[in-house]
């Protein structure tokens, strides 16, 4: 087993498992206690639970169980655990996690057996063969800051602890991250890799800890137990903030991210401007359009405000200023979205109340659509951008949108942001009543994903990247909830905006994970943002010096086109 430093992976598994598809390997995430579809009974031995998944080949589906919590293993020699005296405990489960003995429940998303079992009263006198005969089976602490063992509350993974994990693949542990870090922990892991068993002690002495081809084989245990020596801090307390596991196969998955209903994965950029007062910028300069379309990002989100294009509710649309976007895009084969920025309002006024009524936003959508029903270049009418504190009000509104479309327009996209400022991480808790019905099935919904430290869970107001000292893991993490709503509803969806500093390339590697995760799970997006008198913004990525020098975040986006 070899430990070095390596560059940060795109999958992860944060107090659980996630699953993200790339290159041979696949990763899960275990995470949303709250609003899992498993059951589970405070003081049972074993759970389980059958996931799905409507889109990776063809809709797979696995049956995923957690069983035999034990406590007092005897680890007085590290390299044998002895569990044979060890004692059977129970399953509990509380609002942000699951555990032993305690309420609620977590989750497992595709294609995984995982069992995972903790101990405790391990005897760790010799850290090289931990003695498990008397340790007993106790339950999985989870925190804000980590999980460990032995306290239903409290994620501490103390001396004398343990923890097993099983899975029904192959899989290979990447990066263990620790909180609490003394410098003075001793870990013991065994495990078994191509038949051969294994084991090591290792002297922890970084908060993160990567491995370098760290296989585990199928249907076997890999037991972590922390042997601190007595003299150790705190009693060599740490906490495990999360494991990176991807689950490797025979053969890569492969993601088809086509499908009956005509869905085709492409990546872009919004060109921004024409959403705010005093701008009148279209972006209608053919080299700026020639640019990104050497980049292979040909999908466009044009964000503009309603009253630019329909001055009075019910009147005609002025479809000029579009109409010279679009003609952009058509001449060069790319494709376009058409996003109305006006968070859920129409002169400050909530979309569904008196002064801006769903009858007025189906109007207008209607309009829009019947002039560009017959359009290849439009990849799908962008209803509202962020809509946020409608009081409820907002899936009404969608349907009347979507509604004003199919009226003329059987075949585009109809793409539906959500409430809360469409955030990925708040979106299961924001968006639980947000089903458009859609007799031709071809709805996407969108969500918004920064990843910076503001309020809610980050909206692009980055400050310096020392001060946001961002994990590796923050965006994917983000993204995640959104992801997890989609496959419950066998949804389709778009991320139409994310976006890092032009102004510190140490955020490339931040912006990388979240498209790997992104692409992995076939969702469509447009980074925040490029255009023409956008240059004095923090995240655009537009280029410099006509069009020749890069932003740095192009090292990035040009990796995921099409």
């Amino acid at each position: 087993m070899s430990h070095h430093r390596k560059p940060s992976p795109r999958s992860i598994l944060a107090c659980g498992l996630l699953l993200s598809l790339q290159a041979s390997h696949a990763a899960i995430i275990m995470e949303n206690w709250s609003s899992s579809p498993w059951t589970l009974t405070g003081g049972a031995t074993a759970f389980s639970g059958l996931a799905t998944d409507p889109v990776y080949n063809g809709g797979t589906s696995a049956t995923f169980t957690d069983s035999s919590p034990q406590q007092y293993v005897d680890v007085s020699d590290p390299a044998a655990p002895d569990d044979s005296t060890a004692i059977a405990s129970v399953f509990g489960v509380e609002g942000t996690g699951f555990g032993v003995a305690e309420f609620y429940v977590g989750r497992f998303d595709r294609d995984e057996t995982f069992t995972c079992t903790a101990q405790k009263g391990v005897d760790v006198t010799d850290p090289n063969t931990p003695d498990f005969s008397g340790a007993t089976a106790t339950y999985f602490g989870f925190e804000a800051t980590g999980f460990g063992v032995g306290e239903s509350y409290v994620g501490r993974f103390d001396r004398g602890e343990s923890i097993t994990m099983v899975s029904d693949h192959d899989y290979q542990i990447d990066t263990i991250r620790w909180r609490e870090l003394q410098g003075d922990e001793l870990i013991h892991v065994t495990w078994t890799s191509e038949g051969v068993a294994r084991e090591e002690v290792i002297n922890l002495t970084t908060s993160t800890w990567d491995f370098e081809d760290f296989i585990v084989d199928a249907n076997t245990s890999l037991v972590i137990t922390n042997v601190s020596p007595s003299s150790s801090s705190l009693n060599g307390r740490l906490r495990i903030e999360d494991i990176l596991i991807r689950p490797i196969y025979d053969s890569a998955p492969d993601y088809d991210s086509t499908g009956p209903d005509g869905f085709v994965q492409m990546t872009g950029v919004n060109l921004a401007g024409a959403e705010f007062d005093g701008f009148a910028f279209w972006q209608t300069d053919p080299a700026e359009w020639d640019y990104y379309n050497s980049k292979d990002l040909n999908l466009i989100r044009i964000p503009f405000k309603w009253e630019r294009i329909q001055s009075s509710l019910y009147g005609a649309v002025d479809f000029t200023n579009l109409d010279a976007v679009v003609a952009q895009a058509s001449s060069r084969g790319m494709k376009v979205v058409l996003d109305m920025h006006n968070y859920a309002r129409h002169s400050g006024h909530v979309i569904g109340t008196t002064n801006a009524p769903n009858a007025a936003f189906e109007d207008v959508w209607h309009q829009i659509a019947d002039h560009y029903k017959n359009e290849p270049a439009i990849y799908g009418y962008g209803i509202m951008n962020e809509p946020h504190d409608t009081g409820g009000l907002w899936p009404a509104a969608a349907q009347a949108a979507a509604d004003g479309i199919r009226d003329v327009d059987t075949n585009t996209w109809i793409i539906v942001g959500g409430d809360n400022w469409s955030s990925a991480s708040k979106w299961r808790t924001s968006n639980a009543n947000l089903d458009v019905i859609d007799p031709y099935d071809k709805v996407m919904y969108e969500a918004h994903c920064y990843f910076d430290t503001s309020y809610p869970s980050g909206d692009g107001a980055y400050g310096s990247f020392d001060s946001e000292n961002p994990t590796p893991l923050r965006a994917v993490r983000r993204l995640h909830p959104f992801i997890l709503w989609l496959q419950e509803k066998g949804a389709r969806g778009f991320i139409g905006e994310y976006g890092t500093p032009k102004n510190d390339i140490r955020w490339n590697p931040i912006l990388d994970g979240f498209m790997s995760h992104m692409h992995a799970y076939g969702l469509s997006g447009t980074y925040w943002a490029g255009g023409q008198d956008w240059s004095d913004y923090s995240l655009d990525c537009s280029p410099t010096n006509s069009y020749t020098v890069d932003a740095i975040q192009m090292d990035v986006l040009e990796n995921y086109t099409e």
